[in-house]
């Protein structure tokens, strides 16, 4: 006996297609809703970032690619005398900076590299968040730039205002975008007052290598006042200052360790305490690491050399580089080598 089999009849295909527009017309919304609440972040996340300006304290990460409109830019700044967070333009702000951080009594190729300098840096810091009100950047000098409000111009400048103004604004136009960057990353081009001969590596001063942040010479700083300056402090004075770190009082008031390249102190002993060079600058208000102290009689005497942390550009090195008809171009490739200046994309 046979066994009959019922076949289905198939559907044609074009029956569906009116039921499947439905389904996505009705799923789709749902989807681009979710979408927008977890968005996808694209790309790996941003590679460390292991220097500051300030004495050691890391920057976090960096956040700042290079296809960026150069009249968009825009940063968060924590203003730290007013207690508030602003968003503001780069370049207005870079104005301040410049006010603040370097003379205007130096040659303008001295203050075009400053001028890259700065604005490479505060890019660097773009989208970190790390201080008050999510700011990505301070004013206070000690951690991040200095900065002057243009309120206080004549205050600081007297006569010489407009002449000022006229400088840093020509300087920040004739660099307007250009910025350092290290393998595609934008540089975080720290700088110092004087270096006292040599520059000093990240490595030494913070603890991370940074492979543009080594150390260079930086000749013809000493034509300068404040090259070398000379504390004077009677023993108890001395072992006052010292008294953080419990120092044994009969014991010899200090022996260096070790020292960099550019003859920064790295290493200590003070009282039979070793410390970081760093250290004994903070405790005695030194100008930079770069000292030498002495037994003077019933005192100490303590000799110093350069003014800042010592890495990446020194200003008063650049401006010995630009009097001796140096651009600012040949500037920042001596301070910061294997880094290469490039535009903004417009």
């Amino acid at each position: 006996m046979r066994r009959h089999v019922r076949r289905r009849r198939k559907t044609p295909a074009l029956l569906w297609l009116p039921l499947l527009s439905g389904v996505v017309a009705f799923v789709l919304p749902l989807l681009l809703v979710e979408y927008q609440r977890h968005p996808v972040e694209s790309g790996p996340e941003p590679p460390a970032v292991p220097v500051s300006q300030s004495e050691g304290k890391p920057l976090g990460q960096t956040g700042q690619t290079l296809m960026v409109p150069q009249n968009d830019v825009a940063i968060t700044v924590y203003f730290h005398e007013q207690g508030e967070t602003r968003t503001v333009l780069l370049e207005q702000h870079l104005l301040g900076v410049l006010a603040a951080e370097i003379p205007d009594s130096f040659h303008l190729e001295a203050v075009k590299a400053q001028a890259v300098a700065a604005r490479s840096y505060l890019l660097s810091k773009s989208g970190t968040g790390l201080h008050e009100g999510g700011a990505d950047l301070c004013t206070d000098y000690t951690h991040c730039k200095a900065w002057l409000p243009e309120a206080r111009y004549a205050e600081k400048f007297g006569a010489g205002e407009e002449a000022a103004r006229a400088l840093y604004a020509t300087a920040l136009r004739e660099t307007a975008g250009q910025v350092l960057v290290y393998e595609d990353t934008v540089a975080q081009t720290v700088f110092h007052a004087m270096s006292g001969g040599r520059t000093e590596s990240a490595v030494d001063v913070w603890g991370s290598e940074v492979p543009y942040l080594v150390s260079v010479p930086s000749g013809g700083e000493d034509q300068f006042d404040g090259y070398e300056t000379t504390v004077d402090l009677s023993l108890s004075a001395y072992w006052e200052a010292m008294a953080p770190l419990n120092p044994d009082r009969e014991l010899a008031p200090m022996v260096v360790l070790r020292r960099s390249a550019g003859d920064a102190v790295l290493r200590c002993n003070v009282g039979g305490v070793e410390t970081a060079g760093t250290e004994v600058r903070r405790l005695l208000g030194l100008r930079s690491t770069k000292f030498w102290v002495t037994l003077n009689g019933d005192g100490v005497q303590i000799r110093v050399r350069g003014y800042g942390h010592g890495v990446g550009m020194s200003q008063y090195g650049a401006q010995v580089m630009a009097l001796e008809g140096a651009g600012y171009q040949d500037i920042l490739a001596r301070y910061y080598p294997g880094c290469r200046l490039q535009q903004l994309d417009p």
